[in-house]
């Protein structure tokens, strides 16, 4: 039987990609975003590969989206796998803070992420057997300057996933967290400072499909610089804080992060 997977934040980056690999490795897949018109420039992309469906959410509506979805896994016949990949992210230092931006990212990234998987929890448990993936970002294993709300939000749902895994244990549903680093995107085109190790997005989400396929539970990479942020983690925090504040664009509020 073709397996069914739902991913969120499809239509760019990281979630169109990984839209592509499930196509291709023979998947249904359901592609998720708040743009209709995204969504279906997107279904038209790769109808060559597969036939994809559509599901439109905005995850900044978080009291709406626990009922959308449960009614979605129902009337689609249920989902064996859902990634929450949908993410925003922005470099925001002190001296430009904007309550907005840090609301929205916590909503898209953390809240939004929890709230789709936790709408699987129940379906999945039933049936007895699902998986759930959470895009989190190597930005979660350090606190550094001007990645307060990327790096929290990101934080917070790989927090959720490590919680949460003992219980999805018991209900025969698999999890897996993925930190990346930093990938070739729209958003991280816009950064202006050196992101070492980037990868193009198709190996990336090459990497990432490799890793839910083997069922791992925590999946780090580029390992070369999961590697430097675990050596870095052991510099006091404060010292660590000057050196990356001076490399920091002196305009930052708009420039996306991890």
């Amino acid at each position: 039987m073709q397996k069914k997977v739902l991913i969120t934040g499809a239509t760019s980056g990281i979630g169109k990609a990984l839209a592509s690999v499930f196509c291709k490795a023979g998947w249904q897949v359901w592609i998720s975003g708040r743009n209709p018109e995204k969504l279906r420039a997107t279904q038209k992309e790769l109808s060559d590969l597969s036939k994809v469906e559509i599901f439109e959410l905005d995850l900044t509506q978080i009291d709406t989206i626990i009922p959308k979805l449960i009614e979605f896994d129902r009337v689609s016949g249920g989902m064996d796998l859902v990634i929450a990949n949908a993410g925003v992210g922005k470099v925001q230092t002190l001296d430009h803070f904007q309550w907005q931006t840090l609301k929205e990212t916590h909503h898209v990234n953390a809240l939004g992420a929890m709230a789709t998987l936790c709408a699987f929890f129940k379906p999945m448990a039933e049936r007895g057997h699902g998986h759930w993936v959470a895009i989190s970002s190597l930005n979660a294993d350090i606190a550094s300057p001007g990645s307060s709300a990327y790096g929290s939000s990101k934080a917070a749902i790989s927090h959720f996933m490590a919680a949460a895994s003992a219980e999805c244990d018991a209900a025969g549903i698999v999890t897996t967290l993925i930190h990346p680093g930093f990938i070739k995107t729209k958003m991280t085109d816009q950064n202006q400072f050196h992101m070492p190790f980037i990868l193009p997005v198709d190996r990336a989400a090459r990497m990432i499909f490799g890793a839910i396929k083997n069922k791992k539970r925590v999946y780090r990479f580029p390992w070369s610089l999961a590697l430097i942020i675990r050596f870095s983690n052991l510099i006091p925090a404060h010292i660590r804080g000057r050196f990356v504040l001076k490399t920091l664009p002196k305009s930052s509020e708009n420039s996306p992060s991890l």
